[in-house]
C-alpha cells in the first residue's frame, strides 16, 4: 500500500500556452519544447518515488496529452475549474479522501527538483500541519499536508510575489504549524533561464541534474540567450 500521494501540477506543453513569460526572446515553439522537457524531468521523479501513489493533475481540462501516462501507472486528472486555489484544494482533498496517507503538490517546472525533497516534506509532516517549498519569486513550488485545511488555498493573490507570505499568513489563521523547505528556482523568465544555464555551466549542480532533458535543452539555447541578454 502507498504511503503517500504526489500530484504533479501540469499543462499540455502547446506553443503559445505554456512558459509563455519566457517570449519574445525564446519563440513559442521552443519555450514549448522546454517546458515539455521539464514536464518529462517531473514524471521521472514521480516514477521513482516507489512508494507513492502518482497523479498528474492537467489543463486544459479536454486534453488527451497526459493519457500516454497512464500506462506507468500514474493517474491522469483535469484540474477542473476555477483559479489555481480552488484547484489545488480540490486535488488534495480528492486525494486525501482516499485515505493513502499524505498529499503533496508540486509544480512540473522546477529544474533542481528532486525525489529527496519530496521525501523530506512527507517526513516532516510527522512534526508539521503544513510543509511548504518557497520558489525565489516569493510563491512555492511544493506544498504537503496530511489532512486537508479548508480556506488554505482561498483568497490568495496568486501569480504575485506575496503568494508565500499569505500563505504563510492563511496557516497561522487557521492556527496550522508549518516548516518551509529550501528555496528552489522556477523557470519563468529568460532571466531565469540564463541564470539556471550559467549555474549549470559552472558545475555547480550534481551530475543527475545536468543528464537531466531539461538541462541538455536549456544549455543548447545558451549562446542565444547570451547575445539577446548579455549583448554579447
Amino acid at each position: 500500500m502507498s504511503e503517500y500521494s504526489v500530484i504533479v501540477f501540469c499543462r499540455e506543453p502547446e506553443p503559445g500556452k505554456v512558459k509563455t513569460r519566457l517570449s519574445p526572446v525564446i519563440p513559442p515553439v521552443h519555450a514549448a519544447y522546454l517546458y515539455e522537457a521539464l514536464l518529462s524531468d517531473a514524471v521521472d521523479i514521480l516514477l521513482s518515488l516507489d512508494e507513492a501513489d502518482k497523479y498528474l493533475f492537467h489543463t486544459p481540462n479536454e486534453s488527451t496529452f497526459f493519457d500516454r501516462y497512464r500506462s506507468f501507472g500514474i493517474k491522469v486528472v483535469p484540474q477542473g475549474e476555477g483559479d489555481l486555489g480552488e484547484r489545488i484544494a480540490r486535488a488534495m482533498r480528492s486525494v486525501l479522501e482516499r485515505g493513502r496517507g499524505p498529499a503533496v503538490v508540486v509544480g512540473s517546472d522546477i529544474p533542481l527538483l528532486t525525489a529527496d525533497i519530496i521525501r523530506q516534506a512527507v517526513s516532516l509532516l510527522s512534526r508539521h500541519d503544513v510543509v511548504v517549498g518557497p520558489s525565489r519569486d516569493g510563491g512555492y513550488y511544493l506544498i504537503a499536508a496530511s489532512s486537508f485545511h479548508p480556506g488554505l488555498f482561498s483568497e490568495i493573490p496568486w501569480s504575485t510575489e506575496i503568494v508565500l507570505e499569505e500563505t504563510l499568513k492563511k496557516c497561522r489563521s487557521l492556527n496550522l504549524s508549518w516548516t518551509l523547505l529550501g528555496e528552489l528556482q522556477d523557470i519563468d523568465r529568460p532571466e531565469d533561464l540564463l541564470s539556471f544555464v550559467e549555474e549549470l555551466r559552472s558545475g555547480s549542480f550534481p551530475e543527475p541534474v545536468r543528464r537531466r532533458r531539461f538541462s541538455r535543452a536549456a544549455e543548447g539555447l545558451y549562446p542565444y540567450l547570451l547575445r539577446l541578454l548579455r549583448g554579447r
